[in-house]
């Protein structure tokens, strides 16, 4: 979350970015037999940002929206299929919208290079995509409801020239409750099912300033 400014006393600046997310903690776990593990593979973030300085002494506020998209993790799926020979997959991902607001300190490091650090809350959606299984007896499919939770994003980098903004941010949300049901092509009951899963991510970003 990384599209960053520093502006002149008074001005509302925007900037867009993107980048990638890589996955960490229990979100980007690889252990398919732990409960708690995401199964996370690295994806992609895009997003926009607000800032306001106020005053000369380099504080501000933020406010932004972002959009990171995580794909199932290689070696799960191919454990998986693995496992089931005779079955097709679609595999779920994972689509997280954090929208966040917070503090924005910035200075001027010379040689058109100026440095920011930012902290805020971040309240997040979580939408888990499709999993459906489909072998010669039935399909099943496994549809999950939009979660959402409060955390929290910390960020530090730098804006070149007034214009190119290279960022690293770290968005931990927190544990989000997940509801579901899996449907059969075959039988009309539905098998409802709920989990707890943790969202934090690392996103490394470039951005430019619209104004």
């Amino acid at each position: 979350m990384a599209a960053q400014q520093v502006q002149a006393q008074g001005d509302v600046r925007f900037s867009g970015h993107a980048g990638v997310a890589l996955p960490n903690s229990e979100f980007g776990d690889d252990d398919f037999s732990d409960d708690d593990s995401g199964l996370a593979a690295p994806g992609l973030t895009v997003g926009i940002k607000l800032t306001k300085p106020l005053g000369d002494n380099g504080f501000g506020l933020f406010g932004g929206i972002d959009v990171m998209y995580n794909p199932l993790q290689a070696d799960a799926r191919d454990d998986i299929e693995d496992a089931n020979p005779d079955t097709d997959f679609t595999f779920f991902r994972y689509i997280t919208v954090p929208l966040s607001a917070g503090f924005d300190y910035h200075f001027d490091a010379g040689d058109g290079v100026q440095l920011f650090g930012q902290a805020g809350i971040a309240f997040s959606f979580v939408k888990v995509t499709n999993f459906v299984r489909d072998d010669e007896f039935e399909e099943l499919t496994s549809t999950h409801e939009l979660a959402n939770n409060v955390g929290f994003t910390i960020g530090a980098g730098a804006v070149i020239n007034d214009h190119i903004i290279v960022g690293l941010s770290l968005f931990n949300l927190g544990d989000h409750d997940i509801d579901g049901e899996t449907e059969s092509s075959e039988f009309t009951d539905t098998n409802e099912f709920d989990f707890e899963q943790s969202i934090s991510t690392l996103n490394l970003t470039v951005g430019i300033m619209f104004n």
